[in-house]
Parts: C-alpha cells; sequence; structure tokens
C-alpha cells in the first residue's frame, strides 16, 4: 500500500466486553480463526468472515463466504465500498465493527468544497 492511501480505524468489543481500537494500513482479515490479523471468539463469526481491502484508495468490506453473513443497517452484503463512517455487523447480532477512514491532511485539504473555496 503506497503512503497516499489511506489508513482505517476499527473499534469493536472483544471477548471480554473490552473496546478495542486498532488502526491498519494493508488489508486485514476478521474471524474466529486465530491467524485472523482481528480474532474475534463468537460462535456467530465464521473462522475467515470478512476482508477488509484498500483497492485504487477505497476501503471495501468482502464477506469470505460467510455462514451467518455480513451486515449493514440490517441489510446483508456481500462486499461494500467503505464510506468515512460505517458500521457492519457480523452475523445477526453478533460483533459489530466501526470502520473510519483516515485521510491525510493532504487529503483532506483535496475534498474541500469547491463552492467555498
Amino acid at each position: 500500500m503506497t503512503s497516499s492511501q489511506p489508513a482505517i480505524h476499527i473499534s469493536y468489543k472483544d471477548q471480554s466486553g473490552k473496546q478495542r481500537t486498532e488502526l491498519f494500513t494493508r488489508s486485514f482479515r476478521i474471524g474466529r480463526d486465530p491467524e485472523c490479523d482481528v480474532c474475534i471468539s463468537d460462535s456467530v463469526v465464521s473462522r475467515k468472515h470478512v476482508e477488509v481491502m484498500c483497492l485504487a484508495d477505497s476501503w471495501w468490506v468482502i464477506d469470505d463466504g460467510s455462514a451467518n453473513g455480513t451486515y449493514l443497517d440490517g441489510l446483508k452484503i456481500d462486499r461494500l465500498e467503505l464510506e468515512e463512517n460505517t458500521q457492519i455487523e457480523l452475523g445477526e447480532g453478533g460483533p459489530v465493527f466501526s470502520l473510519h477512514i483516515e485521510y491525510s491532511q493532504k487529503e483532506e485539504e483535496g475534498k474541500e468544497d469547491p463552492l467555498t473555496v
């Protein structure tokens, strides 16, 4: 991943109920498998539930064929291009992940509204 691509913060509650926050600058996988970058021990989470990847400067969530699905606002998704702030749920009633794309200062400046400049 090049330095121009945005990083992504994720926050979630771990098995003990403790709020956790992590920062990724590369693609990562969430699931029950200990080899996943984010390992969640929950019966509704598949061994390799989702992959979060950066493609062409956009972050995507891709369901990895999970048994219980991945949801956004109660709707099952297979893949989703993330907006700046997104919450996904792994399985109905399963753990919720908040994902926040962190743009660099230079990228933020490029997003200025041309009508206010």
